[in-house]
């Protein structure tokens, strides 16, 4: 195909390592070494924690270049640990840095724009490029705010949520096609009112060597991740108690950082436990060994979220060869995946017995344990292969490169839609 230039608005980006921010550089990456012209809008890096990027936040680095792509940043806030006026506010000064973006001659000449929610807002700016150029614009959504927001007790109030939804629709169907990581995701867009072409593309995961885990492991329970409002890490609070009384063998390990963590840790000590300790995020070069060396995989949600987010973490330990315990509603795309894929087990909010019972069952039965990983492992070579749905990507962003400014959407692709 050849080389075409491309818009790229990313506020989460490289060298985040968790949340959305992976996914958005593979796919700007695979962009990239397909030959083509990748210009990427992003926040200076600051999730979970600013403290983490102290190289960026100067601002020394904040037109960089990195694996043939180059990046524009823009100051963040710290938007992992705000509450609605602080997101607000830090989504605002995103926008505003984009679309001084969009005016300059770097935007000139764009083929595509692709914007990615959150947050929402970046799409305006997106668009500008769009109208500018003729270009074909992309929305790709990982996380719904306003129900998000709504689900955690961010906005609240229903005319903040309102006006949320508002923005969103109105966002959204400026685009000329929407990206979406799961069908719950789509069904919410729909009733937001997305008039959009919608197509479903999961996330992706890379298979490294498989390493079952061996007869004299020391058990071991681990959470990795961002400690933030979505994951509701207070949910583990009586499982480790239950596991400090009756399977005192049992090591539990929360690996991360963000706005909830310093009240997690507050919590455990309040318990008197000796079986946890909290680590901070092992650079991505550790992350598959780090992984592997746990027996089973934590991953609570908060109550509400699940059609507005997904924990993009599940694909990861699935690779790695390893079963998970999710904590979600019944019917939620997590509990679904389990299920499905039969590579880990969903117990539903406030059952802290079965949480014990499920977490025991699997520390306690290794073969158990490795058949779960090793199912997650064939469903992630089955369903979930990097190269086929990167492909997709590209082949959605670019083909058509030229759209009517008025946004019709032919019929034949709102067939397609329709039936991802």
């Amino acid at each position: 195909m050849p080389q075409k230039k491309i818009a790229y608005f990313s506020p989460y980006f490289w060298p985040e390592s968790i949340g959305s921010a992976p996914y958005c550089t593979d796919v700007a990456r695979y962009l990239s070494e397909h030959n083509h012209d990748v210009r990427v809008v992003a926040f200076r890096p600051h999730y979970p924690r600013e403290d983490e990027f102290v190289e960026w936040s100067g601002g020394a680095r904040d037109s960089e270049d990195y694996a043939g792509i180059h990046i524009h940043r823009i100051p963040a806030r710290g938007r992992g640990a705000g509450g609605f006026i602080d997101r607000l506010r830090n989504d605002l000064n995103y926008c505003f840095g984009a679309m001084r973006f969009a005016l300059s001659a770097e935007a000139k000449g764009a083929d595509a724009v692709v914007s990615y929610v959150p947050s929402c807002l970046s799409v305006f700016a997106a668009k500008f490029v769009s109208i500018r150029t003729g270009a074909k614009l992309i929305c790709v959504v990982h996380d719904i705010e306003s129900g998000l927001a709504r689900s955690l007790g961010i906005a609240v109030g229903g005319f903040k949520i309102k006006v949320m939804r508002f923005i969103e629709r109105l966002a959204f169907n400026r685009a000329d096609e929407v990206i979406v990581l799961t069908k719950g995701m789509l069904s919410e867009l729909e009733e937001l009112g997305c008039h959009r072409p919608i197509t479903v593309l999961p996330i992706w995961a890379s298979l490294p060597k498989a390493k079952p885990i061996e007869a004299d492991h020391r058990p071991s329970v681990l959470y990795s991740g961002n400690f933030g409002k979505k994951q509701a890490l207070n949910q583990l609070l009586p499982l480790i108690k239950l596991l400090d009384e009756r399977r005192p063998d049992v090591q539990v390990t929360l690996r991360g950082a963000g706005s909830e963590l310093e009240s997690v840790k507050a919590q455990v000590a309040a318990m008197k436990v000796r079986n946890t300790t909290f680590l901070p995020l092992v650079p991505a070069e550790q992350l598959i060994e780090t992984l592997q060396k746990a027996t089973v995989h934590l991953v609570p949600q908060a109550l509400g979220v699940a059609n507005y987010a997904l924990p993009s973490k599940l694909f990861t330990i699935m690779s790695v060869g390893r079963p998970f315990v999710c904590i979600s509603e019944p019917g939620s795309p997590p509990d679904v995946l389990a299920h499905d894929s039969h590579a880990g087990l969903c117990v539903h909010p406030d059952n802290d017995e079965e949480l014990f019972a499920t977490v025991d069952k699997l520390i306690s039965n290794l073969p158990f344990a490795n058949e779960l990983g090793e199912n997650g492992r064939q469903y992630v070579a089955t369903n979930m292969d990097r190269e086929k749905i990167l492909q997709a990507y590209e082949d959605l962003i670019l083909s058509n490169l030229s759209v009517a400014l008025d946004g019709q959407r032919t019929k034949d692709r709102a067939v397609v839609s329709s039936n991802s």
